[in-house]
């Protein structure tokens, strides 16, 4: 997920995005701006007046403004990841990161008492072992969440043009919504292990990083 020698995981998202993604997208939006043509020319010749001008100029302003998210999806999905992970970073920061245990307060064995401090020894295996599956578990799952953001924003093209037109506009907002939604659990889980962050190598300093709490930072 970090670097294969010079090659990141965010360079292949962004370069699917540029190179395979961003045209079928464009591609769309063309497609739905010639429906609304076409059915803004059809109501023109039923009418067999001129309101379709305005109709038409209204269908060049909302096509501009579509291009220019489809063209900028990558960056919007990034703010979008971004405004989460600042606000869990918020929330978190109220309540600090804790104290550290004192063992010496919680000790209940003596040196001489050796069957206890066998038996100590054994819960703290135990306890052990069941950190460090909870660790992996929780590691595979913000791996999981980190690719799973990689994809989602690069796909991203395509569900913005399909909300350009009314009978698909609902799929484009469930897919922002889901998009939000693992932005949100992604920093949530790794907050959680204390993973550590990644370094500027791996990727840019403010986009995912469900694996590390720090982010990357801006696309390239």
């Amino acid at each position: 997920l970090t670097t294969s020698g010079s090659v990141s995981m965010y360079d292949i998202a962004c370069g699917v995005w540029r190179v395979a993604i961003l045209p079928i997208g464009c591609g769309v939006l063309s497609l739905v701006f010639t429906v609304k043509l076409i059915r803004i020319s059809q109501r023109v010749d039923g009418n067999a007046s001129m309101p379709g001008v305005k109709e038409v100029v209204f269908l060049l302003v909302f096509f501009a403004v579509f291009l220019f998210l489809i063209q900028n999806s990558f960056e919007l999905m990034r703010s979008i990841y971004e405004v989460c992970r600042l606000a869990i970073d918020r929330t978190a920061g109220l309540f600090g990161s804790g104290s550290r245990l004192s063992l010496q307060a919680v000790s209940i064995t003596t040196d001489d008492d050796v069957a206890a401090l066998l038996a100590m020894l054994v819960v703290a295996l135990v306890s052990w072992i069941v950190v460090i599956v909870a660790y992996v578990v929780a590691l595979v799952v913000s791996w999981a969440r980190a690719i799973q953001i990689y994809v989602m924003a690069a796909f991203s093209p395509i569900p913005l043009s399909l909300m350009s037109l009314d009978e698909t506009r609902q799929m484009g907002v469930g897919y922002l919504k889901n998009f939000a939604a693992v932005c949100i659990s992604a920093p949530s889980k790794s907050r959680l292990i204390h993973a550590p962050p990644m370094n500027e190598n791996s990727m840019p300093n403010t986009f995912p990083m469900a694996l590390a709490y720090s982010s990357p930072t801006c696309i390239r």
